[in-house]
């Protein structure tokens, strides 16, 4: 977990060393009408964008509820379900809050540990306990990995196999932003915007389709190298007015995400079995036309068919963004 640290200085920080002819002080949105994928997340190099973090942890949010079989364990909620729940933030029970900044930046190429070379969106997490954790060995993608080594028990040997530094995935002190807005290996094509990983050489990731209309949904494979069950659910929601300390955005195309990390079965420190349980989390992005990505909010390790609020949520709203020099390319 994150330090709290003053605002000001953090992001004052973070805006001088990634974001030449920042705009935190422009209360003026460019305009969100006729949204397509080529446009709603601009990628020339240079381009970035500057983030206030606020984690939470929940205090009700550890425990475990197993169920007797696999076919006991409930599904993870539908999409119309997410969002929902995207309505109702929860409030009370927080045992920890705390605060950086986050900075993503296109600078470049790079080369991704299994050996995918695609256009280098470089993480910049500015925090007193995790400096740079998001530009860790583990790629941008670590805050789902490490997500996914805590939801399940049954692929931490694969996981421990894949990466030396397994460690990271397994401290629940490190904070690496967002699942749902990260870096790394970045990619836009004519049908997906997404990211590639250090797991192997498929897409891991996918943020958005070519079909932006409110109502579209999509459904993505996550770690399919690792398992069969675990899944990434997109959803596009109605335009929405999204306010952020950068200014406020009309139109903005959201989406709501889903990721279901699948059905495991879990045992005591003896091995022991003790059930089944499906472990999910869900949130949403919002995108400016002409912009790229303005808000995020997540919230984590939530278990089907319990209620529960989960272990924490993380917001992230836009504070600058800009365009400048081309930064070295980390290969």
């Amino acid at each position: 977990m994150i330090r709290s640290l003053a605002h000001g200085a953090a992001l004052c920080a973070l805006a001088l060393l990634t974001l030449p002819g920042c705009s935190d002080r422009d209360p003026v949105a460019p305009s969100t009408s006729g949204a397509t994928l080529r446009t709603v997340w601009p990628n020339e190099d240079g381009r970035s964008w500057a983030y206030q973090v606020v984690e939470r942890t929940f205090a009700d949010g550890g425990g475990l509820t197993t169920y007797p079989s696999p076919a006991a364990v409930p599904p993870a909620p539908s999409m119309t379900q997410v969002a929902a729940l995207l309505d109702t933030l929860p409030t009370g029970g927080v045992s920890r809050s705390d605060s950086a900044s986050f900075g993503l930046r296109f600078s470049g190429l790079i080369t991704t540990q299994s050996g995918v070379t695609r256009q280098n969106l470089v993480e910049t997490l500015i925090s007193p306990a995790a400096a740079d954790a998001a530009k860790g060995p583990l790629g941008g993608p670590a805050a789902f990995l490490a997500q996914l080594y805590r939801a399940r028990p049954d692929l931490r040997p694969l996981l421990r196999a894949r990466f030396s530094s397994v460690s990271q995935l397994a401290d629940t002190a490190h904070t690496y932003a967002s699942s749902f807005l990260h870096g790394y290996a970045w990619e836009k094509t004519t049908r997906w915007i997404g990211t590639y990983g250090d797991v192997d050489t498929l897409l891991a990731w996918k943020f958005l389709t070519s079909a932006l209309a409110p109502g579209s949904e999509f459904t993505h494979q996550l770690v399919p190298s690792l398992a069969s069950d675990v899944f990434l659910r997109g959803r596009i929601l109605d335009r929405q007015t999204v306010h952020t300390p950068a200014g406020t955005f009309e139109r903005a195309v959201v989406c709501a995400y889903l990721i279901d990390f699948g059905v495991a079965e879990w045992t005591d420190e003896e091995g022991t079995p003790l059930g089944y349980q499906r472990t999910y989390g869900y949130g949403s992005v919002a995108y400016v036309d002409r912009l790229g990505p303005v808000a995020c909010y997540e919230r984590r390790l939530l278990t089907a068919g319990v209620q529960s609020r989960g272990r924490g949520d993380v917001t992230l709203r836009l504070t600058g963004y800009g365009s400048g020099p081309v930064a070295e390319s980390r290969r």
